[in-house]
């Protein structure tokens, strides 16, 4: 088969002119793709950020009540959590949260059951913050009067019962707290802010150096208390409005020091 000059000029012609529009369109697409992994590559590094140094809290689950509201005002503040009695899952959180409701004869069952009352002695021995809540702050005590049952012995003293004449047992509704000194959890509530209490027994400790906060309900109990890396409030945080979730936040945000 024959050809003219010209037929072969013209395929050279565009044979040129399709080497440079595949040339382009390599390099555009080398573009877009090292673009795209750019990007790609910015969000997994921010994920990768934001894990590390995303403060995981765990609530510890020994069948007392109120883990779920706790665990709700835990996400409105923005912090993860998750609700486990799984002994390596706790030693793997940043922070505990001890919360609780009911009898301290059944709590200390269930965490003697679960190994968790070994496991909260130990995490506070190596400093790890942890917030009791009512209950889980009546049996870090020595012992208590319901049931007269030996507790955890983190704070030297006793759980006792109210015995006013004069007042509704148990102490039910908002009611002030009057701090003895300042501590990184209760940075940035008022002095007048009031907490909600639901509660029959009241912490004694041992040691007025344990009280970090007073109420008065008939008499003056200690309603908040505080050890190195260990706070505990006979309130409840999580159905204080306001000044209950500024306290999550601090403890969330807190190291253990004061």
């Amino acid at each position: 088969m024959r050809h003219s000059n010209k037929f072969f000029i013209n395929l050279l012609t565009s044979h040129k002119k399709l080497k440079k529009s595949i040339k382009a369109t390599k390099l555009f697409l080398l573009k877009q793709i090292n673009f795209f992994h750019i990007i790609t590559f910015q969000y997994l590094a921010n994920f990768l950020i934001l894990c590390h140094y995303t403060k995981m809290i765990g609530i510890i689950d020994y069948k007392a009540g109120n883990l779920t509201s706790v665990q709700r005002a835990l996400d409105h503040i923005g912090f993860s959590s998750i609700i486990t009695s799984d002994l390596d899952s706790l030693r793997n959180c940043d922070r505990i949260i001890f919360p609780g409701v009911g009898a301290a004869l059944q709590a200390m069952e269930e965490l003697k059951n679960l190994g968790l009352a070994n496991l909260l002695k130990e995490e506070f021995e190596k400093g790890k913050p942890i917030l009791g809540i009512c209950l889980g702050t009546q049996i870090i005590f020595t012992k208590s009067e319901e049931g007269n049952v030996d507790c955890l012995n983190l704070l030297e003293g006793t759980a006792k019962k109210f015995t006013g004449k004069n007042i509704k047992i148990p102490h039910m509704g908002w009611n002030n707290v009057f701090l003895r000194r300042n501590h990184p959890v209760f940075a940035g509530i008022p002095e007048d802010a009031q907490f909600y209490f639901v509660h029959s027994y009241y912490p004694d400790p041992d040691k007025i150096g344990y009280v970090l906060g007073i109420t008065r309900y008939d008499i003056d109990f200690a309603s908040v208390m505080a050890k190195k890396n260990l706070v505990a409030v006979q309130f409840h945080p999580e159905k204080s409005g306001k000044p209950g979730l500024t306290l999550l936040k601090n403890f969330c945000n807190w190291d253990g020091s004061c």
